[in-house]
């Protein structure tokens, strides 16, 4: 039986990951275009906030914010849903809920309202509905049936703040981890790779992280997107692996993929000092299986809101990550106990 969906209140976010069946590289550029596409189109008809993403070859990464108390009047109904289904049907709907209220039939406006508004504002509800119109699309340009994606989706609670600001970085990351670019910004199926590209929207997830940020310096997206950059520099600092799970084919040892520690010096000189630890360039299990991360009392939170899908020996929620420093002060609700930290696949 499936374990319930972990979720938070409404100051939280969502890492989803998804990965293409047996792990196939299906995902290339114009599959990528696609998706990034749907995103837009999915997220804006559900109420969905999007932080940052990633499209790789076999998966993706999402970085989301649903706000589950918004209610949805009908001029809100009109913009949602002509960004789906265009404005020819989008006049088509509104017509019809205009006629029922007209007629009195408030019951029946109503439910008819429900069909579009009950696959809003939630999480789950709006990964089904991407991953279901994506399928879609594929499945028509390859003649193929069935599923696409390896079971359901992974999720993890995120906290805003610095806990939000290292799922960021970690997402915009993944192709420098896994030896694409040595330049995020290079990216261009990526949240941080739009913004650099001018995406207007990609921006405003920058905007997003930086949310709780009172700093005097941060008042412009552009000065927003130099800090963003300096940290994401911090977090991919190249580092030679000791003891890699696998070699390369002539047997040397592995090297992280990331930035070079001069090209590291050379961007924190220029675009400022940040306080935040810096993370290894590895995959790190907690941020895909960890279910909750950020503070202390906030994975708390998440534990006593979803206290019953725990066992009655567990009292506390929050647990350390393993093998991090010191200063990253960023706790997890579930405790790995193997291979919590890895190498890029």
């Amino acid at each position: 039986m499936r374990g319930a969906r972990i979720k938070g209140g409404g100051d939280s976010y969502y890492h989803c990951i998804s990965r293409v069946i047996e792990r196939k590289f299906a995902l290339k550029r114009q599959e990528k275009d696609r998706l990034v596409e749907l995103l837009v189109q999915v997220s804006t008809f559900c109420g969905v906030e999007v932080v940052t993403y990633v499209m790789m070859s076999n998966h993706f990464h999402l970085l989301i914010k649903a706000n589950p108390d918004v209610v949805v009047t009908d001029a809100m109904l009109a913009e949602r849903l002509e960004c789906l289904y265009g404005s020819r049907r989008t006049a088509d709907i509104m017509t019809l809920l205009s006629d029922l209220n007209g007629r009195g039939d408030l019951d029946s406006a109503e439910k008819y309202k429900q069909q579009f508004t009950s696959r809003m504002q939630d999480v789950s509800k709006f990964m089904k509905l991407f991953k279901q119109l994506y399928t879609r699309w594929h499945n028509r340009k390859y003649k193929r049936k069935g599923t696409l994606w390896e079971d359901r989706f992974k999720s993890v609670v995120v906290e805003s703040g610095q806990a939000l600001k290292m799922m960021a970085a970690y997402i915009d990351l993944n192709p420098v981890r896994a030896g694409i670019v040595t330049d995020p910004r290079d990216y261009r199926w990526s949240g941080y790779g739009a913004a650099c590209a001018g995406m207007e929207w990609a921006k405003q997830g920058i905007d997003r992280v930086f949310e709780a940020d009172p700093a005097e310096d941060l008042r412009t997206t552009e000065a927003k997107m130099a800090r963003y950059r300096v940290h994401m520099y911090l977090v991919a600092e190249s580092t030679e692996t000791k003891a890699a799970p696998r070699a390369a084919k002539d047997g040397q040892p592995r090297m992280r993929c990331g930035i070079d520690r001069e090209e590291v010096r050379k961007v924190v000189e220029s675009e400022g000092k940040l306080s935040l630890g810096q993370l290894l360039m590895c995959r790190v299990r907690y941020f895909s299986d960890g279910v909750a991360i950020g503070t202390e009392a906030f994975v708390e939170k998440v534990f006593e809101k979803n206290r019953k899908w725990f066992g009655n020996r567990r009292e506390t929620g929050a647990r350390r990550i393993r093998h991090a420093s010191e200063d990253v002060d960023i706790m997890t609700l579930r405790d790995l106990k193997m291979s919590p930290i890895g190498f890029p696949d």
